[in-house]
């Protein structure tokens, strides 16, 4: 049997390992609303795609969205030396 402190659940922003996210985790990990989300899809950042696994599912590759992040991080870098 658990005890309760066994059971305390932590929080992160960093995203379990595994290979599919969620928008929920997706949010949290960015620090994003899903509002803005939805506007980085559908609007020209070269955000990655969500990928249909159900009829009611989408997930986000954890890849995809790492490369994305390092390359946004180069663009700013390149951008900020003068």
């Amino acid at each position: 049997m658990r005890t309760q402190a066994e059971r305390v659940v932590t929080v992160s922003t960093e995203p379990p390992e595994d290979q599919w996210l969620d928008a929920r985790v997706i949010c949290a990990w960015l620090g994003i609303s899903r509002t803005t989300l939805w506007r980085w899809q559908r609007q020209n950042f070269g955000f990655p795609k969500s990928v249909r696994l159900g009829p009611n599912t989408a997930r986000f590759s954890r890849r995809s969205i790492e490369q994305w992040i390092n390359t946004r991080e180069r663009r700013t870098h390149v951008a900020g030396d003068f």
